[in-house]
């Protein structure tokens, strides 16, 4: 098909970018969580889509309990903005939600509770489909406790000098596991998959056959190890990463595959904790 070249004069009005009334407030997309021995805090970025310059933006928000195993103010964590209020200023950009979490002693196993967008200043449209997000606290006793949370993903391509990413991804720990995690959108597939962790060698270990991205013509991608040594791929073996102390990962060689080729070779995968 044969597009038409459309001209435009430069002495014509140009149209606006961004029209007021379409301005919204959300609850960025992720996944949330955090040892309850964290001495940060979680925060949870809450977007207005606005009209920059205007005046600033209270967003109210409320926590609630949720799940089977909820989390508990004042018991497993304290909110930090005060009176439970986001500010953004000169009426677009981020704020954010800060939550503190408590060591409860007697707390067992991972805690969830819920943030929800309540109102705002200026009321703006509050997204029905981004109001609110589960998030988690987990339990630091755990011996991979000190993996979970939000991590950049930066893919070397194999062969090249450049570079894919950063994506970002989530390392959880699988529910009642001690020595299996669960990622959330590596390569940024929003795919969930699992890994293995020896925390005696501080290796992490894909497991094989896993599915991180479904194309819309090609179909389900495979995160497959690669044998550089054979300079072949080898489905049979997962792929391995280190963890350091400055809390990044190192995966090895890995390609992104479909039946029909590659998407990707990679010579390595850096995962930097943020």
């Amino acid at each position: 098909m044969i597009l038409p070249l459309l001209l435009f004069s430069c002495e014509e009005t140009s149209m606006p970018l961004f029209d007021a009334q379409y301005s919204f407030v959300s609850i960025a997309d992720g996944s949330y969580s955090i040892s309850k021995s964290s001495d940060k805090n979680l925060e949870i970025p809450v977007v207005v889509a606005g009209i920059e310059g205007a005046a600033d933006i209270t967003i109210t928000f409320a926590v609630e309990e949720t799940g089977e195993n909820p989390a508990k103010e004042g018991i497993d964590y304290e909110v930090v903005n005060v009176d439970k209020k986001v500010i953004v200023s000169k009426g677009a950009g981020i704020g954010l939600v800060q939550i503190r979490p408590l060591d409860n002693k007697d707390g067992v196993g991972d805690k969830t509770f819920k943030v929800k967008l309540v109102s705002n200043s200026a009321n703006l449209y509050i997204a029905v489909d981004a109001d609110s997000v589960v998030a988690k606290i987990t339990d630091s006793n755990n011996p991979l406790a000190f993996l979970v949370g939000t991590y950049e993903q930066t893919d070397y391509l194999l062969g090249e000098d450049k570079t894919e990413g950063p994506w970002t991804m989530a390392i959880e720990i699988e529910s009642g596991s001690s020595n299996m995690l669960t990622i959330t959108n590596f390569w940024d597939g929003g795919e969930v998959i699992k890994a293995k962790f020896d925390v005696a060698t501080n290796t992490l270990q894909i497991l094989v056959d896993q599915t991180i991205y479904v194309h819309s013509e090609y179909g389900e991608v495979k995160a497959v190890a690669i044998d550089l040594d054979k300079q072949e791929y080898d489905e049979t073996a997962p792929i391995i990463g280190t963890w350091k102390d400055d809390g990044t990962i190192t995966l090895g060689a890995w390609a992104a595959l479909v039946p029909a080729g590659s998407f990707g070779n990679y010579e390595k995968s850096i995962l930097v904790k943020k």
